[in-house]
């Protein structure tokens, strides 16, 4: 038999004499023993953990082991704290920092990009509405508005959405890369209200 299936066998020994809390608690480190110089190492979280176990259950260990006595031979059990365990711990800690700031780093560019769209949104829509302030002086109640920059054609859309709250039928126009038009059209209100 190997350690492996010893500890098997061993920790159903172990299972018989203690309560199911007691094993899962201090003693479900057996499942996990190890030789090393011939010895059984088994490693335990912290030393809280070690003091515990070396006091109230280590005979206990010793006992189930030696029942495999002739099949298997060690000098003495060690419980031992996981050097690497702090390590690990540090390591994930270190792993979900990193994580945690690039997630941060996206979330902060993610919200220049929408204070960026807001931005061209709101001076293209001023754009507009001044144009649209121009022509219906003028008794015209449509008109056209061609983006002419990158940022203005990427925002097109809400600028559209941001005239149909207003009370405008909108259309867009697309002729191409970084090419398109929305065209605008109102009632005359000042009409309407005369005619009533």
């Amino acid at each position: 038999m190997n350690i492996k299936e010893i500890n098997v066998e061993v920790t159903d020994l172990i299972k018989d004499k203690i309560p199911e809390t007691s094993y899962n608690t201090w003693c479900k480190y057996v499942e996990n023993a190890y030789v090393q110089e011939n010895n059984i190492v088994i490693p335990v979280e912290n030393e809280f953990e070690k003091a515990i176990i070396e006091e109230r259950y280590l005979e206990l260990f010793n006992t189930a082991y030696q029942k495999f006595k002739d099949e298997f031979s060690y000098d003495k059990i060690i419980i031992m704290t996981d050097e690497n365990t702090d390590s690990k711990q540090n390591k994930k800690e270190e792993s979900e920092y990193k994580t945690a700031e690039k997630m941060k780093e996206l979330a902060d560019k993610k919200n220049e990009e929408l204070i960026d769209i807001k931005k061209e949104t709101e001076k293209a829509l001023k754009k507009i509405l001044e144009t649209v302030e121009m022509m219906a002086g003028k008794g015209d109640y449509s008109t056209s508005y061609l983006c002419n920059n990158i940022e203005e054609c990427n925002v097109i859309e809400n600028v559209a959405k941001e005239l149909e709250k207003l009370g405008f039928l909108t259309k867009i126009a697309d002729f191409g890369e970084y090419k398109k038009a929305i065209n605008i059209k109102w009632d005359n209100l000042e009409d309407e209200n005369n005619e009533n």
